[in-house]
């Protein structure tokens, strides 16, 4: 079945795209009033001290400035960074299978057993979980979003390549149906979300698409300033929120696609993540940003005073602990109601991985090869585990394995220790 867009001009006043203009960096708009900036006052002392210890292997970096928002209030800590002076390498972890799948770069899906992975030979594969053997496989054709995952739901895996959007039986492979978009989908790291009969994807073009989860029949198209491809959408509360390279952060009606509030950052706006009525977004000019689901009031702000990249790192919300990642390969934990900084690690390498956190240990891929689990309270890194390759993709964790996309085009099955 093959359904063709119909380009709608977005509910969006003409300010969000002029930047500048009326609505200032850190305000929020939304259609019935704009939320103005709280009152900053400056704390004496932070609430919390962070030990520093010595970098592996003897390198020397300098402490952290940190400034959190949290409630009209300005914390400031430095030398926050939680060196490791050694490492603990025999893990106990071990490899339960590899194989050569053409993708260095995006995180599998994992559903029901199987692993789904998506290759530059233009076909999407699905792996059985415990062996690695392939079960089926699908050519796509073009170029496949190979910087994005495929998402499982309800029986059906969906995946995009050049201006293509398509779902497929999640068991057979067999396709069910196929979207033409208006832009490029392959070329972007964009990862669909499907919530309530609905699957939402970025393309270029400054698109975001609501499809029909089980036909493909296209509901809304929502267009942003700017591109928004860099930015996978997620889904809470009945809105869908997705950041531009407009600078904006964007929460939109799931049903109708019209647009409830949006909010300015300082600069280009990546994946947001929900979590108890909070979304938390990261952006280029190193701050991350905490802003009520409902109204896009903020309630927060850390910002990291070196140039290492943790807004571009998607966040992942645990047990009332937002985790982050920064390119420089610096693991932080910043308490999810206030955005005091709880603790800070440096592993030994840069990194492109966002944190994956299961059972009480925070998982990171890095340049270096290595694989760290990190205590989720204190930070302290438990293990390490030598992959073979760099490590460009985040770690997924299921039933205590854990899959993971090197820089040799290999993806691993990596046993947990008990």
């Amino acid at each position: 079945m093959m359904t063709t867009p119909e380009y709608t001009k977005p509910s969006l006043p003409e300010e969000a795209f002029q930047l500048g203009r009326k609505y200032q960096l850190g305000e929020t708009f939304t259609r019935s009033k704009r939320l103005s900036k709280p009152a900053i006052k400056t704390a004496k002392s932070s609430p919390h001290r962070i030990s520093r210890r010595t970098l592996l292997a003897g390198i020397a970096v300098s402490g952290i400035a940190a400034i959190g928002i949290g409630g009209g209030i300005v914390w400031k800590q430095t030398g926050s960074q939680h060196f490791q002076s050694s490492v603990k390498r025999v893990s106990g972890a071990s490899r339960k299978w590899v194989r050569n799948i053409g993708n260095g770069f995006a995180a599998p899906a994992v559903a029901n057993g199987i692993v789904y992975i998506e290759s530059s030979d233009q076909k999407l594969y699905a792996l059985d979980a415990i062996s690695g053997q392939i079960k089926w496989a699908y050519h796509v054709g073009g170029f496949l979003a190979m910087q994005a995952s495929p998402v499982v739901a309800n029986g059906l895996v969906y995946t995009g390549a050049d201006r293509s959007f398509c779902a497929l039986d999640a068991a057979s492979g067999q396709l069910k149906w196929t979207f033409k978009a208006g832009g490029e989908i392959g070329t972007t790291s964009s990862t669909p979300t499907v919530a309530n009969g609905l699957v939402y994807t970025g393309a270029e073009g400054h698109h975001l698409y609501a499809l029909d989860a089980a036909s493909g029949q296209l509901k809304w198209t929502f267009k942003a300033g700017r591109e928004i491809v860099p930015s996978s959408p997620k889904v809470a509360n009945g809105l869908v929120y997705v950041g531009s390279e407009d600078h904006n952060l964007y929460a939109l009606d799931a049903v109708s696609g019209v647009m409830k509030w949006f909010y300015k950052a300082g600069d280009q706006v990546y994946t947001p993540m929900v979590a108890n009525g909070t979304v938390y977004v990261g952006s280029e000019n190193h701050n991350v940003y905490a802003l009520d689901a409902i109204t896009g009031s903020k309630k927060w702000v850390y910002h990291s005073t070196i140039d290492d990249g943790i807004g571009r790192s998607t966040p992942t919300v645990a047990n009332g602990v937002v985790y982050l990642c920064s390119n420089k390969g610096i693991v932080y934990a910043l308490d999810a109601p206030s955005g005091n900084l709880l603790w800070s690690t440096q592993t030994d390498s840069s990194t492109l991985s966002d944190p994956t956190v299961a059972d009480g240990i925070v998982y990171i891929g890095c340049y270096n090869h290595n694989l760290y689990a990190l205590d989720a309270i204190s930070g302290h890194v438990k293990w390490v585990y030598d992959i073979g390759s760099r490590i460009d993709s985040t770690p997924v964790v299921v039933d205590g394995v854990l899959y993971i996309c090197s820089a040799d085009k290999k993806l691993s099955a990596i046993q947990l220790p008990g």
